[in-house]
């Protein structure tokens, strides 16, 4: 017999399946878009793309999680800053492992970034790296955070370092050129104009016929 007749799937099979085809068009959207995930320290570090990535995994969120992490979300938006951090820092604790746990680690992250309060953002950056570690997009939104820091902190050789660091860690990752591209501008800005152009020659040969590598051969020329 050539063909096995199908057999009808459950509906969690069916849920189970769909999640995993969701989570997959999720990351291929990721990595199809990486340079427009970046965010540098002089438009903060709010990466609202990757919280809506994030989102993409609200399967395995209860409706309570989800519900909690709004609430937090809309007091963000509607400037009630106070109130979104507690909020977020109650979720981030009695959520921690889920998709709201990881969206409202981030949303304290970006706020408290935002306010200036750079110390406990660095720690809650770091937190998203710690924590999440096996979540790609939350490694990277951490590691660009604690570097972001570094680099309000007025720290450009040390941010500089972070975000090499990244990349040679994490060579696969889709990030991994951005992040370089964001070591070369911070070393060009401590006066490493050496080590920068170094990093922005690695990008034009490692990312050929991208636009990353476009425009990193377009700054060389400036250089």
């Amino acid at each position: 017999m050539l063909f096995k007749p199908v057999k009808k799937l459950s509906k969690r099979q069916i849920k189970e399946d769909k999640f995993v085809t969701r989570t997959a068009q999720a990351w291929d959207w990721v990595q199809n878009n990486y340079p427009k995930l970046i965010a540098g320290a002089a438009g903060g570090v709010v990466l609202l793309l990757l919280v809506n990535y994030l989102m993409e995994r609200g399967e395995k969120q209860s409706a309570e999680a989800a519900e909690a992490f709004s609430k937090a979300q809309i007091a963000a938006m509607e400037g009630r800053m106070g109130e979104a951090l507690l909020q977020g820092g109650e979720v981030s604790k009695r959520y921690a492992g889920t998709g709201a746990g990881a969206q409202a680690l981030l949303l304290v992250a970006n706020a408290t970034f935002e306010m200036g309060r750079v110390a406990e953002s660095k720690a809650a950056f770091q937190k998203c790296i710690d924590d999440y570690g096996k979540d790609p997009v939350m490694v990277y939104a951490g590691w660009n955070g604690v570097a972001a820091c570094l680099e309000q902190g007025g720290n450009l050789r040390e941010a500089a370092a972070k975000y090499e660091a990244f990349a040679q860690k994490y060579e696969k990752s889709p990030f991994a050129g951005a992040a370089l591209k964001e070591a070369a501008r911070c070393y060009g800005q401590a006066g490493d104009r050496e080590k920068a152009r170094a990093l922005l020659q690695t990008i034009t040969e490692k990312y050929k016929n991208t636009p990353l590598a476009s425009e990193a051969q377009a700054r060389l020329k400036t250089m």
